[in-house]
């Protein structure tokens, strides 16, 4: 398996200012890799998990950017969007959501990084005609059973000409936390305003950076997120793609995300000024914010890891079980150096997670039944968004358990 090179890149990708790198989180695999046991002799890729800042924006950046076809296509990809019902409520949220607020009835409707499905399943539901559009084949496969149409593809221009050869310019397009992952933003905006009729909608959801920041989210940060957005700098990159912001609303979805509604040649609506006056108040424009975050990173993360090696060895016969093989876990694991010499394995209800393994910390991956072997278990749990979920599931299976987190 030969590897690229990851792009080093010293610009911001949405204004061309130097970056000032920021943030350091060592070298990591890209997060939603997770290896399959024929790959176990192999090594991963790994590169330096590093962000940059561009000062006039207010955009939190990866410096290091791997190839996009890579981090899908690798690997089997194994995160689905309907995996559990949080997500499976926030589709529903959404579906009626653009139904309400964005006139879609006369053109078809298309999403990038459609993954499993779901939300156009909901929306054809609707009377709503659709199109999906995702790089990895066992997605496509997956959507391909709900009856969705689909290109088994990643976003670029000739996707977008065959959207438009297909279905003519469409009413919409939906591109939910795929945004922040695109190597290149502004061609990725002008792409869509490619695919778009004119009164046409782009509707996207990201993780907030204010958010993240504020709620010590660093899990969220992985290479195959590149960008992480403030509304300053979705402004500006819709400006450089002619675009304006007719609707943006911040929701919960990923501890706290931006939910935006654009169209081309449209004014931004006047929410936007004081949502951009706010961050910069909150010093989202300054490294000094980004520096001292890590550096209180880095003590709450020795002081958990004395505090758990301490419960380790008072009591060595109580395995540590992780709960949920997110993309953010391995952020996590890596960070915290937490690998399968201390953590015996990790539970997922996801069937396409179960009997792989969590990469760089090889952490073998089980059905939450697990639990039930074992007279006596600490659950780490991973995913801070599903913690009361995931414990009163853990909890029905072996009442005793003891719940500690990050």
């Amino acid at each position: 398996m030969i590897q690229q090179a990851c792009t080093h890149q010293k610009t911001s990708l949405i204004s061309g200012q130097e970056l000032v790198p920021v943030l350091d989180f060592g070298m990591h695999a890209c997060a939603d890799t997770f290896v399959g046991v024929h790959q176990l002799n192999l090594s991963e890729p790994t590169f330096p998990l590093v962000c940059g800042l561009d000062t006039v924006t207010g955009y939190l950046q990866l410096q290091n950017i791997t190839p996009a076809s890579d981090r899908y296509t690798l690997y089997d990809y194994s995160y689905t969007s309907a995996n559990n019902l949080p997500a499976q409520r926030h589709w529903h949220e959404l579906a009626d959501w653009i139904m309400r607020n964005c006139n879609i009835a006369s053109r078809p409707v298309v999403e990038v990084g459609s993954n499993d499905g779901f939300l156009l399943e909901l929306l054809q539901n609707r009377g709503v005609q659709v199109i999906g559009i995702d790089p990895s084949p066992g997605m496509i496969e997956m959507a391909r059973a709900r009856k969705i149409e689909c290109l088994a593809t990643m976003w670029d221009e000739a996707a977008a000409a065959e959207v438009v050869h297909r279905k003519g310019k469409v009413a919409a397009v939906i591109s939910n936390n795929v945004l922040n992952h695109a190597n290149d933003p502004l061609a990725f905006a002008l792409t869509v305003k490619s695919a778009l009729f004119r009164g046409g909608y782009w509707v996207f959801e990201v993780p907030y950076l204010q958010d993240l920041v504020a709620g010590d989210r660093f899990d969220q940060i992985y290479h195959e997120h590149v960008s992480y957005f403030t509304v300053s700098s979705i402004k500006h990159l819709l400006d450089a793609a002619g675009f304006g912001i007719v609707a943006i609303d911040r929701i919960d979805y990923h501890g706290g995300s931006l939910r935006v509604a654009a169209q081309i040649g449209k004014p931004h609506a006047a929410v936007v000024s004081p949502m951009i006056a706010a961050e910069r108040q909150r010093g989202l424009f300054s490294p000094d914010t980004f520096r001292d975050w890590q550096a209180r990173l880095v003590t709450k993360r020795n002081t958990w890891l004395e505090k758990f090696y301490q419960r380790v060895n008072e009591q060595p016969e109580v395995p540590v079980i992780g709960v949920c093989a997110a993309a953010k876990s391995n952020t996590a694991l890596t960070w915290y150096r937490l690998d399968n010499t201390v953590i015996s394995c990790i539970t997922d209800a996801s069937p396409l997670k179960q009997g792989k393994f969590t990469p760089l910390t090889r952490i073998p991956i089980r059905h939450d039944e697990e639990f039930a072997n074992h007279p006596r278990a600490t659950a780490l749990v991973l995913s801070w968004n599903l913690s009361a979920q995931l414990m009163k599931t853990i909890s029905n299976i072996n009442s005793n358990v003891d719940f500690i987190s990050l």
